[in-house]
């Protein structure tokens, strides 16, 4: 109860976790205990995902494929009107989802999980590296990078493991190309793979842990942080 002449304060916002845009009047954010926020091009609203799991990433094919993952292998799937889930035969923690299209998306989770969706469902990727993997970059079908305690790269055929130089807080990848690879991690550290080796690159006035990672074109590239975007 609030006492007498009192105010009830507002609830706090529930932190978000991932964002993903299909146009610029297509945007969803995800985040805690499942909460989805909608931009319509003009203002953000709340929209009901069906789930109180949290949800860790999105990612938006169109307009109307939409998948966000989380929590308990969690699923949720916007199909232009409304969330509903999708079974992903796991009940694995699921941390990042990616895609090229609404046939072609790959869900990774704890435990050296990888999923990937065909257009009709979802099925376990065998061979995948066993690591809890936090990220992933989907240049093409035969272009994967993905983060654990190591680097791995999927060229098509198989697996490769790289040592970036760092033994935790890997959080971030990105990539043009199999030869041009940035990866965010803690303390302001971001390593870069030119093809051969991971080489340091300093980020001058941070050291706040790089969280993400993203690529427009190669000279439009961002990195954020805690109140740090470069």
């Amino acid at each position: 109860t609030v006492p007498h002449g009192a105010s009830r304060a507002a609830a706090p916002p529930k932190p978000l976790y991932d964002v993903s845009a299909a146009d610029a009047s297509h945007v969803w954010a995800v985040g805690y205990q499942g909460t989805i926020r909608y931009f319509n091009g003009s203002s953000w609203s709340g929209q009901s995902s069906g789930t109180s799991n949290n949800l860790n990433s999105v990612y938006a094919a169109d307009a109307s494929h939409m998948w966000a993952v989380g929590s308990k292998g969690t699923i949720r799937f916007w199909n232009g009107s409304s969330w509903g889930g999708q079974s992903s035969g796991t009940s694995e923690y699921l941390y990042s989802v990616e895609g090229l299209d609404a046939s072609h998306v790959w869900a990774v989770g704890a435990n050296g999980t990888l999923l990937f969706y065909n257009g009709s469902g979802w099925s376990k990727v065998s061979g995948a590296p066993n690591d809890d993997l936090g990220d992933i970059w989907v240049k093409d079908a035969n272009n994967i990078w993905i983060l654990g305690v190591n680097v791995y790269y999927y060229d098509g055929s198989g697996w490769t493991t790289h040592f970036s130089g760092l033994t935790v807080g890997l959080v971030s990848v990105a990539a043009l190309s199999d030869s041009r690879v940035w990866v965010g991690a803690w303390y302001g550290s971001i390593r870069f793979w030119n093809g051969s080796d991971w080489e340091v690159q300093d980020v001058a006035g941070s050291d706040v842990d790089i969280m993400d990672i993203d690529i427009l074109d190669p000279n439009h590239m961002w990195a954020v942080g805690e109140g740090t975007v470069l």
